[in-house]
Formats: C-alpha cells, sequence, structure tokens
C-alpha cells in the first residue's frame, strides 16, 4: 500500500448526520494527494461506529468503549496516523474541492509553519470568523459575563475575534478554531500531542500557544475553504454540560500559562507555609475554646472555680507563641509540599510536648491559678488532633488539585540520556504526583538536539524557562562539571526555579542541605541558595555589627579614611556592586582595613561573599551578574582562602555557588577569622 501524505483524523460523538456528511464531502473533494481517514468514536449512541463500518469500509474506525474527550481522542487517531501531514476535522465540516490540497501545498512550501488552518463558511456561505488572538483578562470580561452584551461592538471583542481584516489572505495568527487544523508531524515530534487534561475545548488554543513557544507558526490559509456548522452549544443561553466543560478548560489554561499563577507557583512552599501557619493559629485557638467549654461543662465535677474567659487570655497569647515557635523550630512550615500526615504527626507531637512542658514550667513558676492544669492537659491533646486535622485537609486539597492536574509543576529533565528519558516517562504516566514535563534533554547533546542548545545557552536560559513556564529543573545523573552545574542553578535560581539534582549521590550529602526523593529515588536540592530579602536583611545586620566592632580601633585617621570613598582625582578600580549598583574602591596596593570597613558599613561590600569584579567582567559573564543580584560581593571569601591553589573564574564561581548553599553567620565569622592565615586547614565545607 502506498503510504499516505495526509491522516485525516476526525472525532465523533452522537454526530452521526454530520459525520456521514463530512465523510461523503471528503469523498467528492478531488484531493490528488494520497490520504488516509481515521475516526474515533467516543461512545456515541446515534449509530455512528454502524455507520463508518456500513457506509465507509475504507475508513479506520477506533471505537471506544467510553467517552474519553475531544483532546485524548485526537492523540489518538495521532498515534495511529501514517502521513506527514494530520488533519484534524469536526464531523461538522464540510470538506470544498481543493481545499486539503491547498493546506498541504502551503506546508510544503512553509517549513516553519506547524499548524495551518482554513477559512472556514457558515452554512449559509458567509465568513465564520475561525482565528482568534490569545485571551486576556479584558477579553474573558467581555466574552464571558454581562459586560458584553452591554458592549457588544467593543474594540476588545473585535480585536480577539479578528474582525478587522478581509481573511482573504495569509496571516500569521494566534490560534484558530480546532475544527480545521493541519498540523505538521515533526511539529507534533518537537511540540508534542495535545494536552489531554483538557477534556472539551481550549486544547486547540492549548496547542497553538505551545507551538509559538517552540518556533513554529500558526497560519490562516484563505485558499482552504471549508464550511462548518459550528453548532456553539456552550455558548446556550443557561447552565448546561458543555458550558460547565468550557469554563473547567478555560480556567484549566489559565492555570497552566498565566503569569501571575506561575509566580505565585514557584512560591508554592511558602505560600503553603503561610496557610498552615495560619490554620494552625486557628487550630489552636479553636483547641483552646473547646478546652474551655469541656472546663465549664465539668465544673460540678472538678469541683474549683471556672475563671472567665477574658482572665485566660495571658494564657492563650503564651500558648499561641509557644506552640507555634516550637512548630516553627520543627520546621513545620519550611517545604511543607514535601512533608506528608505521618510526618506532621510525629513533629506535632513533639512541639506540643515541648509546649507542655514550657506551659506546666510557666503555672509552676508564676503559682498562677489561671494556668489551670486541667486546661493545659485538655488543651494540648485538642491542639494536636485540630493541627493534624487542618494539615490533613491541606494536604486532600492539594491532592485533589493534582489529580484535576490543577497547579502542576512544569519540568525539564536533564542528564544522562537514558535516566533522563525513564525518569521523564515515569513523571508522566504518574499524574497524580503533579508534575508536567516539558521536555527531557540530554546535558551532553549532540549538534541536533535544538532544544538543548537553546534552553543551555546563557542568553536563552531564562527565556526558555518563562516561556515555558517551568518551575523545576531535574538533574538525573547529570555530567555536568561543577562550574558548570553552579551556573545552571544560579541561572535558574535568578529565576525563582529549583533545581534538584537526582542520583544516589544525594544519600551522602550533608544533612543540613534539603533532600527529598523523586520516584523513589534521592533528590538533592541545589537551588536553595542565599539570595532573600529577609535572608539579605539578616546577612546585612552580622555585617553591620559586625563591621562596626572594629570600628573604635581603627583611629582618627582610619574613621575618616572608612567614612570617606576615594576620589575620581585618587588610584582607584570601578566595582560591580550589588543589584546593578557600581562603586570607586582604592587599588590594591593602597587598600587598608579602613577602607573594607568603610565599603561595608556603607553597604557596598559584605563581610564574605564572591570576589568582587569590574562592571565588564560581570556583563561579560551572565552568571556572575546573577550571582552578584542574589548576594553583595564580599572583602574576604572562599576565594581569598584558597587564592594561592591558581583558582579559574569558573571555579570562584563553583566556590561561591557551595558557600551560598550552606552560609550562616558562624560560618562567615569562621571565614573572616581564617583570612588572615596564609595557608588555611583543610575544611570540609570548602573543598
Amino acid at each position: 500500500m502506498t503510504r499516505p501524505e495526509i491522516s485525516i483524523a476526525i472525532v465523533s460523538y452522537n454526530t452521526a448526520e454530520y459525520l456521514r456528511r463530512c465523510l461523503e464531502t471528503l469523498r467528492q473533494s478531488g484531493t490528488k494527494r494520497a490520504f488516509e481517514v481515521i475516526v474515533v468514536d467516543n461512545a456515541s449512541a446515534d449509530g455512528s461506529p454502524d455507520l463508518v463500518h456500513g457506509e465507509f469500509p475504507d475508513v479506520r474506525l477506533i471505537a471506544n468503549r467510553d467517552n474519553l474527550g475531544y483532546s485524548r481522542a485526537v492523540n489518538q487517531a495521532i498515534r495511529a496516523a501514517a502521513g506527514t501531514y494530520v488533519l484534524i476535522l469536526n464531523p461538522d465540516i464540510e470538506v470544498m474541492e481543493g481545499s486539503i490540497d491547498a493546506l498541504a501545498e502551503h506546508m510544503d512550501r512553509n517549513p516553519e509553519t506547524g499548524i495551518a488552518g482554513g477559512k472556514l463558511l457558515n452554512p449559509d456561505g458567509t465568513l465564520q470568523y475561525s482565528c482568534r488572538t490569545f485571551y486576556t483578562f479584558s477579553t474573558l470580561l467581555h466574552r464571558r459575563t454581562p459586560i458584553g452584551k452591554l458592549f457588544p461592538n467593543s474594540k476588545v471583542v473585535r480585536d480577539h475575534l479578528m474582525l478587522d481584516w478581509d481573511h482573504d489572505s495569509v496571516r500569521e495568527v494566534d490560534w484558530m478554531l480546532g475544527a480545521c487544523l493541519m498540523v505538521r508531524r515533526d511539529a507534533i515530534s518537537d511540540v508534542g500531542l495535545m494536552d489531554e487534561r483538557f477534556f472539551m475545548y481550549f486544547e486547540d488554543v492549548d496547542w497553538c500557544y505551545r507551538m509559538k513557544q517552540h518556533g513554529w507558526r500558526v497560519v490562516y490559509v484563505p485558499d482552504a475553504t471549508m464550511k462548518h456548522v459550528h453548532r456553539r452549544e456552550s455558548a446556550k443561553g443557561g447552565i448546561n454540560r458543555r458550558l460547565l466543560a468550557h469554563l473547567n478548560s478555560m480556567f484549566r489554561f489559565f492555570d497552566k500559562w498565566n503569569t501571575l499563577l506561575y509566580r505565585a507557583r514557584k512560591d508554592r512552599d511558602r505560600w503553603l507555609g503561610a496557610f498552615l501557619l495560619a490554620g494552625d493559629l486557628a487550630a489552636v485557638n479553636v483547641a483552646f475554646l473547646t478546652a474551655f467549654l469541656l472546663r465549664t461543662m465539668l465544673q460540678s465535677v472538678l469541683h474549683r472555680p471556672v475563671f472567665t474567659l477574658t482572665a485566660y487570655e495571658p494564657f492563650l497569647l503564651l500558648a499561641n507563641l509557644v506552640v507555634l515557635s516550637m512548630c516553627a523550630l520543627l520546621g513545620l512550615y519550611r517545604r511543607p509540599s514535601a512533608r506528608d500526615t505521618l510526618d506532621d504527626a510525629f513533629d506535632l507531637a513533639r512541639g506540643l510536648a515541648f509546649a507542655a512542658l514550657v506551659l506546666m514550667a510557666s503555672t509552676f513558676l508564676t503559682r498562677s491559678e489561671l494556668h489551670s492544669r486541667f486546661m493545659v492537659a485538655t488543651f494540648l491533646p485538642l491542639a494536636f488532633a485540630f493541627m493534624l486535622a487542618s494539615r490533613a485537609l491541606f494536604g486532600a486539597f492539594a491532592r485533589a488539585l493534582r489529580r484535576g492536574r490543577f497547579d502542576v509543576t512544569r519540568v525539564v529533565v536533564l542528564g544522562e540520556r537514558d535516566a533522563a528519558r525513564e525518569i521523564a516517562t515515569r513523571l508522566e504516566e504518574r499524574p497524580e504526583l503533579g508534575y508536567e514535563v516539558v521536555a527531557s534533554l540530554s546535558d551532553r547533546p549532540g549538534e541536533e538536539e535544538r532544544r538543548f542548545r537553546d534552553f543551555w545557552d546563557a542568553d536563552g536560559i531564562g527565556e526558555a524557562i518563562h516561556r515555558h513556564r517551568v518551575g523545576e529543573v531535574l538533574l538525573v545523573r547529570p555530567t555536568l562539571g561543577g562550574s558548570e552545574l553552579a551556573r545552571l542553578a544560579l541561572l535558574c535560581r535568578r529565576d525563582g526555579v529549583r533545581v534538584r539534582v537526582v542520583s544516589g549521590v544525594a544519600d551522602v550529602l550533608p544533612g543540613h542541605l534539603p533532600v527529598g526523593h523523586v520516584l523513589g529515588r534521592p533528590a538533592v536540592d541545589v537551588g536553595a541558595v542565599a539570595g532573600r530579602p529577609l535572608g539579605r536583611a539578616r546577612r546585612r545586620v552580622f555585617d553591620t555589627v559586625l563591621a562596626a566592632l572594629t570600628f573604635p580601633f581603627l583611629g582618627p585617621a582610619g574613621w575618616a579614611r572608612a567614612t570617606r570613598p576615594p576620589r575620581e582625582d585618587e588610584p582607584h578600580e570601578r566595582v560591580r556592586g550589588f543589584a546593578g549598583t557600581t562603586f570607586r574602591r582604592r587599588l590594591a596596593g593602597d587598600r587598608r582595613l579602613a577602607d573594607s570597613i568603610g565599603h561595608v558599613l556603607r553597604g557596598e561590600l559584605a563581610l564574605v561573599g564572591p570576589r568582587p569584579a569590574a562592571p565588564e567582567e560581570v556583563e561579560a559573564r551572565e552568571e556572575l551578574a546573577v550571582l552578584f543580584d542574589l548576594v553583595r560581593p564580599g572583602v574576604t571569601g572562599p576565594w581569598r582562602l584558597w587564592a594561592g591553589e591558581g583558582l579559574t573564574r569558573e571555579d570562584e564561581v563553583s566556590l561561591a555557588f557551595s558557600y551560598l548553599q550552606n552560609q550562616n553567620p558562624w560560618e562567615d565569622l569562621k571565614i573572616v577569622l581564617r583570612t588572615r592565615s596564609p595557608r588555611p586547614q583543610t575544611s570540609r565545607s570548602h573543598r
């Protein structure tokens, strides 16, 4: 048999009469190219499968026992298709003569086109506006709320529906109705199939959006003319199943691609930690009120007076402070997404046991009758139950979102080729884990792997992360060198993207590094470097206090030198400071302790940090710019301790990254004290 050049895919669901007419017009279309027709029936009850068997025996039929949804059925057809091009048609399309050839000829002449769509006409022959711009918040207000009825001809609607051009010229567009789309096989291999999370509606918008992300064009071809009934059942009055499906898909699309939601999702653990803290606060107070109610009900049994609720205010304030502080110290609000109910139960039990000791001790030391031992003994178990229930509810809600394929983390898997593919495949098979694999790529690519080169290029990582809404990078058995890993982590960290190494080596890494698991494999987080505003503020206070302590020993001349930066006419060098700032620094031969103290007090340098560099050097190396956007350069640092070892700038960046993984005031103090030693003792922290 001749291999078909075009595979025509049609999904039917209770559309027997429309399907018959569509298949008849395909027979009569006069298409000169070899083609095959694949009909996927989603458990129709109107005899559609029998119609195809009986009247169109040359059509391949895939009959599903259940309604699997439109996008999943289209993907079934694509997997079964053999053509270079796949033409997706709705069953309510009437194919006109020459239209299929016109689409194929455009694809032949324009290899950069990933999707081509034809001109659609209404049954009466009038133009059907099938091209669209991507949705915006304003578009939704005008299309899906009563505002649209008040302003039916607003510019927002006209621009979205692209009403103000003649539709007789070839034009690149944002997206087109999925009723008639010809898709290039190579584009499908690059971008992927339709997203099966869209049961019905918005799968065409999402596919076109992804095509453009990967550099493929979406083009309107007016010479390919077809008639389309376009029933628009979701737009009919009242609430119906189609409308609900449309709204569900719309929310799913915005959950996937909205920039604000994407930014919030990158800080998911911080938001979740804040919600858990609020839930614990509520649980503690509800537990106290419940204990007070029980104490009141048992007044006749306990034979002691019941104090008023207001009299317990100091005790309640202390209880809130102690319980929540214990939970914070035990890390119950750090990376809560990596925890489960059993983790919470054990840590809550520990925290509340310590809280009980503190509260009981306060009762004994203050000899206060207000701190009723019955209240403490009743309140804490209730607090444990309510806090655990609150966390279980949050966990159940998060799992429900993941099961519904909302709030999904988009991930790039890099590493040894086969290992990366295996992890990516398993993640795709486990949707309940809440991951969507954007790409599975080798970290040692060949020249043919365009997608990796675009991602790995220094100017492209940030753009690729934002364009694909990447939330995490998994490195699986990576072969990257230390400087390459540091560079990748820093560039990803700039955009708030988590980087984790999935490897057995995670088992032997220091315990103070966050270690978790991915599909049962140990994974260490190497993206959690310093640079958060609160962390920078803490470091700034530490540096200022330590520098100020040395100020009295400088003497009057040193004070004057520390408070005065070098003048323009003095020998100096320009140094790139924090977040794009520059400042003057005396040359090494003229530099004294007072100069360093002055830079620290003015906020130009930190006591410990990366080696200062000239603005030109930083501009030439993006990882340096990212590093200096996260932290201030330092008077000293690991780079200075190991200055005699012939370090390259790449080595210094790796050292700075390693230091930032584990930075704390004690490490800073040790580095400052070691700085004057001619040769440092070997330190595990900086090997």
